[in-house]
């Protein structure tokens, strides 16, 4: 594995292009597939998402971060099958750690969320107390979907196995806008859990497209 993350110009499927030339998407898919057979990971530049909407997904998502608890759980996730998988998460209420022992669950991750996972089941909706919640992260959700089924076209061209574009946007999508505390875990959890807390959850992703995103920067596919 080399010992960087690979930059790729997605100037030729971006949001902005209107004009698909076919010769440009061979190339394309060939620094794709170059990136991911080797190093697993890519960094896509020019995706026709400014920074600028970046920036400003991340500010609605904090203006509803710093309302009161109270409000918030309005909005929780429900953490059963009951109902779609959107809504907010709080701080330690979601582990992506494995359960290795059912009488000694791990800790909560130290991360708050807030998951948007259209369509919505009868019930769940988007925060009131912040209006511009709702299309901002809806906008941001259709265009992060865009990409994300362009992305896996172009891997599927490299593959060779051209499946439809239904076929690869049937399964569940969903945005998850996540911040996380700066302060440090709370001295008085057992220093298992304190250790353990410090190590990133390790998400069952192997049939998974994830695109991340992070304020200050662009975007990052695996």
């Amino acid at each position: 594995m080399s010992g960087y993350i690979p930059v790729v110009d997605f100037s030729a499927y971006s949001l902005d292009n209107k004009t698909v030339d076919d010769s440009d998407l061979a190339e394309l898919t060939d620094e794709l597939m170059q990136a991911f057979t080797t190093v697993g990971f890519v960094y896509l530049k020019n995706t026709g998402i400014p920074t600028s909407e970046v920036y400003n997904v991340f500010d609605v998502f904090d203006e509803f971060c710093f309302l009161p608890e109270s409000v918030k759980e309005k909005y929780s996730r429900p953490l059963d099958n009951t109902a779609e998988r959107h809504g907010w998460m709080a701080l330690e209420r979601e582990t992506l750690l494995p359960k290795e022992d059912k009488d000694n669950p791990p800790p909560g991750d130290l991360k708050e969320c807030f998951n948007i996972h259209p369509p919505l089941t009868e019930g769940q909706t988007f925060p009131e107390e912040v209006p511009e919640f709702q299309p901002v992260m809806t906008d941001f959700y259709n265009k992060c979907h865009v990409i994300s089924t362009r992305l896996l076209q172009l891997i599927d061209r490299g593959l060779g196995t051209m499946m439809s574009t239904v076929s690869w946007t049937s399964s569940s999508t969903s945005e998850k806008v996540v911040t996380a505390p700066t302060c440090e875990p709370s001295a008085t959890l057992p220093s298992r859990r304190r250790s353990r807390r410090t190590k990133s959850g390790a998400g069952n992703t192997r049939t998974s497209a994830v695109s991340l995103w992070c304020s200050k920067t662009t975007l990052a596919s695996r």
